[in-house]
């Protein structure tokens, strides 16, 4: 009844197929729109729930602008195992790439956070280790060699490690920006201390004003930049805890493109394979391609970002909305007939369960919509849209597309068609009764006759 209707409805005209088809064309168009503007990146506040404290918190400093996910945090620079910490040329190295990353950078600020700045402020003050020190351009640096004091590298480094070890007795905090590779533990205590050369240390800056996507991408790349250009051997990293999102974010339309198409082409193969039918590997490979554009564009004008979530349900809405539309093509290939008869039939035989995978799709998730997170709240609007928009290009765009390729190629199916097969086969065994002197008649002889 209600799909014989809608055929009936859609295949009335040209005009009808028109009009159908351009609806559904207009809605993709205006979807598309919204998915050259839809941003990357997660809110922390929608993987919480509604209750929590940290969503309290987020919510109410948002509104001052006190959010301490939005106004800024460290970033650090990690100085690598064999980093010549005692000559002048990699403090100046270094503090050219802190103040260049100042400069360079509208989302970065000093002062640095730099535990090389104060033990160098120490040893100028220490009359121990002040011989050691030698100043350029009223800036002081601690190297021993170039001061005069020692001649060969080794005992430069041992200087210096002795500098090291005076200087986080006095300023402890300074401690834990240095990892070394040894402990030396006193046995009557069990004290231990660190000692041996310095594997790794870091010295931090601070990011101001990532709000957005694009400034948190933007501010990590400066932080990158700035560390390229830096001379400094072995190499710095830079790195953040927030990095981690970051990265994803800066990668995230990439990665979603190369897995979309990918997946697209796969389904065209195995379309192909079981459908054998150009028409319906068509409509099916662009039924599907629309499908995903209009879900990008459904994220952006319900306010949502590409995130891990929103892009594995893209991803997972082409072996969803890939049902509906097969579907139909394949059973409008398999009709006899004309392009109008075979896309009624069509209909009439999996436009229902088409719609009932549907109905029953969306009671299955329904639940979803009462949670108290916002992120299952998403997940369930997002799949809502995929269901909406699989149903729409299932028994609408398919129907009308598939129809005007046969309507063109003036195609009437296949003679092997349902039809056909039971023609043959009662007609076969007439023949057969007739030639054992049986005078029976098929079903399709009587109706001829």
């Amino acid at each position: 009844g209600v799909m014989t209707a809608l055929a009936d409805f859609i295949l009335k005209s040209p005009a009808h197929k028109a009009l159908v088809l351009m609806a559904v064309l207009g809605l993709d168009l205006f979807l598309g729109l919204g998915a050259l503007s839809l941003p990357s990146g997660m809110d922390f506040a929608d993987l919480m729930l509604d209750s929590s404290y940290v969503k309290v918190y987020i919510v109410e400093s948002r509104t001052v602008d006190m959010c301490v996910l939005d106004r800024g945090h460290d970033v650090d620079f990690f100085l690598m195992d064999g980093t010549p910490y005692h000559t002048t040329e990699l403090q100046i190295k270094l503090d050219t790439m802190l103040a260049g990353a100042i400069a360079d950078s509208e989302y970065t600020v000093g002062p640095a956070d730099d535990w090389t700045m104060a033990f160098r402020a120490y040893t100028k003050s220490h009359p121990t280790f002040s011989p050691y020190t030698v100043t350029i351009s009223d800036v002081t640096y601690f190297d021993p060699i170039a001061s005069g004091m020692v001649t060969d590298e080794a005992a430069a480094d041992a200087m210096f490690l002795t500098a090291v070890d005076s200087f986080v007795e006095a300023w402890p905090r300074y401690k834990w920006y240095i990892t070394r590779s040894e402990e030396t533990c006193d046995d009557t205590t069990g004290a231990c201390q660190p000692s041996g050369p310095i594997v790794m240390s870091y010295v931090s800056l601070f990011h101001v004003d990532i709000k957005t996507t694009v400034d948190q991408t933007q501010a990590m790349h400066d932080m990158y930049h700035a560390v390229d250009n830096s001379g400094i051997s072995p190499e710095p990293i830079a790195f953040a805890q927030l990095y981690q999102l970051y990265s994803l974010y800066d990668t995230l339309w990439q990665e979603v493109m190369f897995n979309f198409a990918f997946c697209l082409i796969a389904i065209l193969i195995i379309v192909s394979i079981v459908v054998k039918n150009l028409r319906a590997v068509f409509v099916c490979g662009v039924g599907v391609a629309l499908v995903d554009l209009d879900l990008l564009g459904a994220l952006y004008y319900m306010g949502y970002d590409l995130n891990a979530i929103t892009s594995t349900q893209l991803l997972m809405a082409i072996g969803l909305v890939v049902d509906a539309i097969a579907h139909v093509a394949h059973a409008a290939c398999r009709q006899s007939g004309t392009p109008n008869e075979r896309v009624k039939k069509a209909l009439e035989e999996v436009g229902s369960p088409v719609g009932l995978g549907c109905v029953t799709t969306t009671f299955g998730v329904l639940s979803l919509n009462f949670a108290q997170s916002q992120s299952f709240r998403m997940f369930f609007d997002v799949f809502i849209t995929i269901i909406v928009l699989g149903a729409i290009h299932g028994l609408l765009f398919a129907p009308v597309v598939i129809n005007i390729l046969m309507s063109v190629g003036n195609d009437t199916g296949p003679a092997h068609g349902p039809a056909s097969h039971r023609a043959a086969a009662s007609s076969s065994d007439g023949a057969a009764s007739k030639a054992e002197g049986t005078a029976v008649q098929s079903p399709v002889e009587t109706i001829v006759n």
